[in-house]
């Protein structure tokens, strides 16, 4: 699961591509990343197994249309001011609060809250938030190395070769690694390094040295915190005919996360400079959920534990045996 899950690099790759683009053909051409990307990803499903369906009834279609747009309203409000923010406060509220209702009288409710009704359940969601800002600070990363170290466009996207190859190189291994110790400890260290780095960009004056340590700190942070270790701890929660469930609406939180951080990483360095937006990259992964909040040891050392193995990798327990790895 872990090899085939982990996105380490892959955000450092981009932007190091943008850099590129951005220095011969302007940045909008930076947008056209995507359009080759998708392009490869569509040949690909061409020949991707098939992966089993569980019939099951449709969730609440419009919970989860207010879940969406209560989320998109919450991130208005931060964007906003005066007038627009108390508009969409006001619509946050709204959205969420038939959200709350529909859950409560949906045949199929748009959410399974129960896993969620535990310190475990938070805390995969908060850090999956917590993770998606702190990967958010990627995008940044070009304009602090022109500002500081005074590199051109395309020097500052090559500048972020370090934290690419780290984030590919470990990237695999993380996802080994996760199946043999467990995805609690890789995720530690994950954000362990992102603190690190963070802590490293915040330091002014920026030198070379310290940049370069940092890419790689924070590579080491993309490849043990995103993808495998994250989606681990997802599965954990949930029954494995939910693995689909416990996957997207971690993407959710982190998505929220990824939304998010730009605007609260840009009002920081507004108040302290890069200083105060890498600052608040490393509190936010050192202030993570405490590691004896995620859930429990690896499935592999629970006795008894039956395993399916799916498409993306290894189910959670049946329900009788999911209470067990939730409170070990």
């Amino acid at each position: 699961m872990g090899q085939k899950t982990s996105k380490g690099g892959r955000i450092w790759g981009e932007t190091e591509l943008g850099g590129v683009l951005g220095q011969y053909f302007g940045w909008p051409a930076v947008f056209i990343i995507n359009l080759p990307i998708a392009l490869i990803v569509l040949a690909m499903l061409r020949k991707a197994p098939p992966s089993e369906i569980v019939t099951r009834p449709l969730p609440d279609w419009v919970g989860g249309s207010s879940f969406s747009a209560g989320l998109a309203s919450v991130l208005l409000v931060l964007m906003g001011q005066g007038t627009v923010r108390l508009v969409f406060l006001v619509l946050a509220v709204f959205f969420f609060g038939i959200m709350a209702w529909r859950q409560k009288v949906a045949r199929t409710p748009f959410l399974d809250t129960t896993p969620l009704a535990n310190k475990a359940g938070i805390a995969v969601m908060v850090g999956a938030g917590l993770i998606g800002l702190d990967m958010s600070a990627a995008i940044f990363v070009p304009a602090l190395v022109q500002a500081d170290l005074h590199y051109s466009v395309l020097e500052s996207g090559l500048a972020l070769l370090p934290a690419a190859f780290t984030g590919a190189l470990l990237a695999g291994a993380g996802g080994v690694m996760v199946d043999r110790v467990g995805a609690k400890r890789i995720l530690a260290v994950g954000l362990a390094a992102a603190a690190i780095g963070g802590v490293l960009l915040a330091w002014p004056p920026l030198t070379f040295l310290r940049f370069i340590l940092a890419m790689i700190a924070l590579g080491m942070g993309t490849a043990f915190t995103m993808g495998a270790p994250l989606n681990r701890l997802a599965l954990d929660l949930y029954r494995s005919e939910q693995a689909g469930e416990a996957l997207s609406l971690m993407a959710v939180f982190r998505a929220t996360g990824l939304a998010a951080g730009p605007i609260l990483l840009t009002a920081a360095k507004v108040l302290h400079g890069f200083t105060g937006m890498y600052g608040a990259v490393a509190l936010a992964s050192h202030h993570a959920p405490r590691r004896r909040y995620w859930p429990g040891r690896p499935l592999q050392s629970l006795p008894g534990v039956k395993y399916r193995r799916e498409l993306c990798g290894y189910g959670a327990p049946d329900p009788s045996e999911r209470a067990g790895v939730l409170a070990t």
